[in-house]
C-alpha cells in the first residue's frame, strides 16, 4: 500500500550514503528502501485523513486508502513485480498497491460488508467487473442508488468457476464508479480452484 522502495529521504551528513572506491559519498540525502521508509509515508497520509474527517475509524481510513489507491506507477505504466523478473504484478504480489492521497481524501463510497455512501448529497454507482477467463462473475444489484451521506447499501457478489482451469488462480476488480462525478472505488477479485480430495 505504501511506496517503500528507493524513497528520497533526508540522511545524515556525516554518515556516507554510498562507497566509490575507497572513499565514501556523503550528502544530506539517500535512497532508502523498506518498511522505515513505507510507514512514515502511509502515517502521514492516515494523519491528514484522521484531521479532515474526525469521526472516521481507523478501519474507515484505511478502507478510503486501499480502495482509491494506483495500480499504475508514476511513469503510467503497471506495477510491475521484482521478484517476477519485473513482469506487471498480480493482485497478490502488490496487495493494495500504491496509496493516492488525493483520491483518499475524496472517496465517494467505503467498501465495508456493505458500500457507505460518505460523499455529500445523492449518488449513483453502476458495477462493472473486469472479465475474468474461464470465471463468471454478477454482481446484483448492478446500480446502487444513494440519497444521503452515510446511506448504507448491500449487494451480491457471485463467482462460478469450474474445477479445471489453466490458472491456479484467475484475478480480476469489480469497480463502483459515480455517473455523477470522479469516484471510483475497486476491489480485487480472486478466484481459485481447489479440490476436496485429499
Amino acid at each position: 500500500m505504501a511506496s517503500g522502495d528507493l524513497v528520497l529521504a533526508a540522511w545524515p551528513p556525516n554518515v556516507g550514503v554510498a562507497r566509490l572506491n575507497e572513499d565514501f559519498v556523503f550528502s544530506n540525502f539517500n535512497l532508502i528502501s523498506g518498511t522505515s521508509m513505507a510507514c512514515p509515508h502511509v502515517s502521514e497520509v492516515e494523519t491528514l485523513l484522521k484531521v479532515t474527517y474526525p469521526d472516521w475509524s481507523l478501519a474507515a481510513i484505511r478502507l478510503a486508502l486501499m480502495n482509491t489507491s494506483n495500480t499504475i506507477d508514476n511513469a503510467r505504466s503497471p506495477i510491475k513485480d521484482m521478484g517476477a523478473n519485473l513482469r506487471p504484478a498480480r493482485p497478490l504480489a502488490m496487495g493494495a498497491v500504491h496509496i493516492n492521497p488525493n483520491k483518499g481524501l475524496h472517496p465517494g463510497l467505503m467498501n465495508f460488508k456493505e458500500l457507505t455512501h460518505v460523499g455529500e448529497g445523492s449518488s449513483t454507482y453502476i458495477a462493472t467487473v473486469t472479465p475474468i477467463k474461464g470465471v463468471k462473475v454478477t454482481v446484483e444489484p448492478d446500480k446502487l442508488v444513494f440519497m444521503a451521506k452515510n446511506e448504507k447499501k448491500n449487494f451480491k457478489l457471485s463467482i462460478e468457476r469450474p474445477s479445471q482451469t489453466v490458472e491456479a488462480v484467475s484475478f480480476g476488480h469489480l469497480t463502483w464508479e459515480v455517473i455523477e462525478g470522479k469516484h471510483v472505488v475497486k476491489s480485487p477479485i480472486v478466484a481459485t480452484s481447489y479440490s476436496l480430495e485429499t
